[in-house]
């Protein structure tokens, strides 16, 4: 028996370790109208009280401003949205497509760099779906530059790119990317030699040659690209809520793999929800709620790490939500 849209998304907060958050409705139900991509909002959500600072807010934190500003542009509820917040989203997609923009003219540069010193390489997540969709995901909130080689070319790499220019930060190594470099224009390249996820020899073997305006690109292969990407926004970031709605637009611009592991049926669980049922006005409530959250999650060690972060002002909103059981607010005092 197919189960109801409400206990659909019932199902998957059981799967989500998420504080869902009650407050802001609008904001979070208009978030979730932006994720489904509708031009036109169901008759039952207003947006005559609309706190348009407040939702600005949770889609920074959520890295969805470039998708809310091209979004908002062609939608009919777009023109709700009053001119300085208007203003300020055109401005910040500007600022991205610049961003992106240094992004892969440095990574051109990592690659010419490392295809003339016969290093195989491959670029995962943000610059392979830019790579993937020449021109579609060109507003994707992208912080830096991910490549992938061999453990065995690690100092041979740093040795290369520090005499192009490459500064190498001094921080604490990392066990899968221990070097972290800048480049002069100031995009962060982070050079991996291993993977948290359990197919990492696949995303070796799945390398593909993309050319972008006539510069080829190691880049992985779109099926394991979006495995990669599903790992990582629910496994390896699983104590971050801030991944999931990002990787729910991805997963509208790349193409479904044959057969999906569990994060990815979960990541295609949330997608096909928004989807099909933002229309349903409680089920758009409960979504909100879950994949907008202010909080991490309900992650023992993550709201451990809250609490030993100094942000007692979440002890105050949680303790006000409705339904919140007593153990969580006291995890946190």
């Amino acid at each position: 028996m197919e189960l109801s849209p409400l206990w659909r998304c019932l199902a998957l907060a059981r799967r989500l370790p998420r504080l869902p958050t009650l407050s802001q409705p609008t904001e979070r139900q208009l978030l979730v109208q932006m994720l489904a991509n509708h031009t036109r909002l169901p008759s039952w959500l207003s947006l005559d009280r609309c706190d348009w600072a407040g939702l600005f807010r949770l889609a920074h934190r959520f890295a969805l401003i470039p998708a809310l500003a091209e979004r908002s542009s062609v939608a009919e509820w777009g023109r709700s949205i009053p001119g300085h917040v208007a203003g300020e989203l055109r401005e910040r997609l500007e600022r991205t497509l610049i961003q992106n923009r240094m992004l892969f003219e440095d990574a051109r540069r990592v690659a010419a760099e490392l295809d003339r010193a016969s290093i195989t390489h491959q670029f995962m997540k943000g610059m392979a779906i830019i790579a993937h969709k020449q021109g579609q995901p060109q507003a994707r909130h992208t912080d830096d530059i991910d490549v992938l080689i061999a453990d065995t070319d690690l100092a041979r790499t740093e040795e290369i790119l520090t005499a192009s220019g490459w500064i190498k930060r001094h921080i604490p190594p990392h066990p899968t990317h221990p070097l972290v470099m800048d480049s002069p224009a100031g995009s962060m390249l982070e050079v991996h030699i291993h993977l948290r996820a359990p197919f990492e020899e696949d995303v070796r073997r799945d390398s593909v040659r993309v050319s972008i305006e006539g510069t080829p690109l190691s880049v992985t292969r779109e099926s394991t690209l979006v495995r990669h990407l599903c790992h990582h926004a629910l496994i390896q970031h699983e104590a971050d809520p801030r991944y999931l709605p990002r990787h729910i637009v991805d997963l509208q611009c790349l193409s479904r793999p044959a057969s999906l592991d569990e994060a990815g049926r979960l990541s295609y669980e949330a997608l096909q929800l928004v989807e099909s049922c933002a229309d349903d006005p409680t089920v758009s409530h409960a979504l909100g709620a879950l994949l907008f959250p202010t909080h991490h999650t309900a992650v023992h060690h993550a709201v451990d790490n809250t609490r030993r972060s100094g942000f007692r002002g979440l002890r105050r909103e949680l303790a006000g939500l409705a339904r919140l059981p007593d153990y969580l607010v006291r995890e946190i005092q």
